[in-house]
């Protein structure tokens, strides 16, 4: 139960309810009692949260089969992406402020709370836009500025890839999924990047290998061949950062088979991103972009 918790951000009690009131999965005993659950069983958990985060009640989604829940969910999340389903700008806004005032008082869990509520309430691609991308870039400018301390912008950037992680756990996987590895190059410690691009994979049921940061490139060859990923993804914060990676890059590009696909992303990409096409690197210039790309691939 333990780990179910942890990878669908639900409480026990909750899924003790789900499973006793609503039989949304009956999982097995041990010897000594204690739940036992399948990858099915956590896979169809994790549908059903994000069903119940878009606002359907568990009583009336439980029993549908997890093939009818993906194609709802599909639906739903179509339609929460289309052009007339603008989210409050108003509302991100105030999830943004909150957070500061909480990044300032360094409270992680009131932190971690506020932004997880955002993510449910905005949805993901809004949430990052509006709220992740200039919070930390506000954080950036006022660590710069000295009103607050490095440590602050370092406490904020672990609580952020704690929200990202558990938005990563809470997607399902898509039967045959491609999959996709995740990495920074060396001298890169930056990874809220592809933490980003992690949470957008697997909200589209790709596998994510996630490899970190700070790598040299035959490692990052030998990962991506080795879990069989159709594309490798890399993220650079300044153009300096990536036009250090230039000769490492070409080392990744001819290490890796002509079948994978390699993209880059953040602003130091977007800044050299003739350079990078040179060496066969696509640069994704927004979540749009990157989410349309990986629905092209599959």
């Amino acid at each position: 139960m333990r780990v179910v918790m942890r990878r669908t951000g639900l409480t026990a009690d909750v899924l003790r309810a789900w499973e006793n009131r609503y039989q949304a999965v009956s999982p097995g005993r041990s010897d000594g009692g204690q739940r036992l659950y399948t990858d099915e069983d956590l896979d169809r958990l994790a549908l059903l949260t994000r069903a119940t985060a878009l606002g359907r009640n568990i009583g009336q989604i439980a029993r549908l089969r997890s093939d009818e829940l993906r194609a709802l969910l599909m639906a739903e999340e179509s339609a929460l992406e289309a052009p007339s389903a603008s989210r409050d700008d108003g509302a991100a806004d105030q999830v943004r402020a909150d957070a500061m005032d909480l990044v300032e008082s360094l409270d992680g869990p009131e932190l971690e709370k506020v932004l997880r509520r955002g993510a449910l309430q905005l949805g993901l691609d809004p949430f990052i836009e509006r709220v992740i991308v200039p919070l930390l870039r506000d954080i950036d400018d006022r660590c710069q500025q000295a009103e607050i301390t490095p440590a602050h912008e370092r406490f904020a950037g672990c609580i952020t890839g704690q929200v990202l992680r558990w938005i990563r756990g809470t997607s399902s996987e898509a039967p045959g999924a491609p999959r996709i590895t995740l990495a920074t190059t060396e001298g890169e410690r930056h990874e809220l990047g592809i933490q980003i691009v992690a949470a957008v994979a697997a909200s589209l049921g790709w596998r994510v290998v996630y490899l970190g940061s700070d790598l040299p490139p035959d490692a990052i060859v030998q990962a991506t061949a080795q879990s069989e990923a159709q594309v490798l993804a890399l993220s650079f914060v300044s153009a300096d950062a990536a036009r250090n990676a230039l000769e490492p890059l070409r080392t990744i590009r001819d290490g890796l088979s002509p079948s994978v696909a390699l993209v880059a992303g953040g602003s130091g990409a977007a800044e050299i991103q003739s350079d990078l096409a040179a060496r066969g690197i696509t640069v994704m210039p927004g979540l749009r972009e990157l989410r349309a790309f990986l629905r092209s691939f599959r």
